[in-house]
Parts: structure tokens; sequence; C-alpha cells
């Protein structure tokens, strides 16, 4: 149903304010950021901080390819909020808007306007990790599930360095978590990890030693069966036999 009458132009009006922060020059950006982070702060309203949290989020969607300038803001924004006891309803709408940026900025393309998209994916990435040390588990879980979105939407396009990253952060949570019951867990250097994920992504799906067509596999059976039958002895799957039913 179509609203009419003062109150749907105002939302109009609001909706338009916010899309045309893209056009803004840097500096006027964070004055309207560093303005929306204010409030977020300082309001006991969990209705007034929702609202907040999907304007900011909208802001963040529309200037994307200024994105690494807005994220620590951002990012400390969410943290601000996580540490006030006086908001702990607000805490999951914050950290939930967080992760959404976090998705659509590691969309095929999103960052394309950047100077290095692949290391802005690998940034983005690894500065989320300070959520997953704060003391609420609620938190950590969301930002657990976000990583779990994120390989399901965008596994495919990340670039082997956010891969190496994405690693890295789900084995922090996973250190972090079980530390918390006692026990340790050993976290890989980054070296290692994207050296990994590099080796990996290299791979082919087949192998020659799994190609039934490859000579050398034949050759080698027969080799292998000759030697066999010289030596007179057969291999523990011929001598037993089929398997007996009971």
């Amino acid at each position: 149903q179509t609203q009419s009458g003062p109150d749907s132009g105002l939302r109009s009006a609001l909706d338009s304010l916010f899309e045309t922060t893209a056009f803004l020059p840097e500096a006027s950006l964070l004055d309207v950021v560093q303005a929306m982070a204010h409030n977020a702060k300082t309001t006991t309203s969990v209705e007034d901080g929702t609202v907040l949290m999907n304007r900011f989020m909208e802001v963040c969607t529309y200037n994307l390819n200024r994105l690494p300038v807005l994220w620590p803001r951002m990012l400390q924004m969410v943290l601000d909020i996580c540490a006030s006891e006086d908001q702990k309803a607000l805490r999951m709408v914050a950290v939930g808007a967080i992760c959404r940026v976090l998705s659509e900025a590691l969309k095929k393309g999103a960052l394309a306007m950047l100077e290095d998209p692949e290391a802005e994916q690998a940034q983005l990435l690894g500065e989320l990790e300070v959520l997953l040390t704060v003391p609420h588990e609620d938190v950590r879980a969301r930002v657990c599930e976000s990583l779990l979105g994120i390989l399901h939407t965008s596994g495919q396009e990340l670039d082997p360095r956010a891969w190496a990253t994405m690693v890295k952060s789900v084995a922090f949570a996973a250190r972090g978590e079980l530390e918390r019951v006692g026990l340790f867990f050993l976290l890989p250097s980054d070296s290692d990890l994207e050296t990994a994920v590099v080796h990996t992504k290299a791979r082919t799906p087949a192998t020659s030693g799994s190609n039934p067509n490859n000579p050398s596999n034949n050759n080698s059976k027969s080799s292998n069966g000759s030697a066999a039958a010289a030596s007179g002895t057969t291999s523990p799957s011929e001598a037993e036999g089929p398997p007996k039913l009971r």
C-alpha cells in the first residue's frame, strides 16, 4: 500500500538524504558518520538505536568505495555499544548491522573501485576479529554466524589473502572459546595459513594417481601383479576372498 501525506514525504526526504551521502566530500561524510555514531552511543531507546544502526548501514552501503575510511568508525561505535551496560538490548542490533555491511562489501565487484580490492577484503575481515574478544557470548556467536554466512554466499569469490584471513579468524574464534573452558588451541602463523590456502587453490581436482587412463598406473599395476606372481605371494584381499556373511 502506497503511503501518502506528510509522513511519506518526510520518509522520502530522509531516504534521499542518506543516498546523497555518496556525493559528499570525505570530510563532510565523516561529520555525518561521527554525528550518527554519537547518537547511537548515547541513546537508551532500542527503537531509536535500531533506526540509527539501519541508517548507518545504509550510509556504508552507499559508500562502499570509501568503506576503508568509514569502517574503523563503525567498528569503534559497535565496540562502544558492546562495552556499555546501558545498551544491552542494542548490542545485537549493532553487531548485526556491521556484519551485514561486511557481507555486502565482500560480494563480487563491491570493492572494485578501490585501488587494491583484494587487500581491502583481507583488511576488513581482519579488523572484525576484535569483536571476537568481547566478553559477551551472544556477540561472539553473532560474528561467527556472519563468518559462516560469508563463506556460504561469497566464499568462492574471496581472494587468497582474504581466505587466509577468514581461516585465521575462525581459528581465533575457536581458540578463544576453547581457552574459556581451559583447553589449549594451537593457532598457525599467518604465513602458514596463506601458504596453505594458495597451495589448496592451486591444486587441480584430478591427479595422475586417480586417472584410470594414465599409462603409468596400468604399468604400475601390471608390474605389481607380475612381481606377486613371480614370488608366489598374494595380497591379503586376494587370500581372504569375498567377505563372508554371518
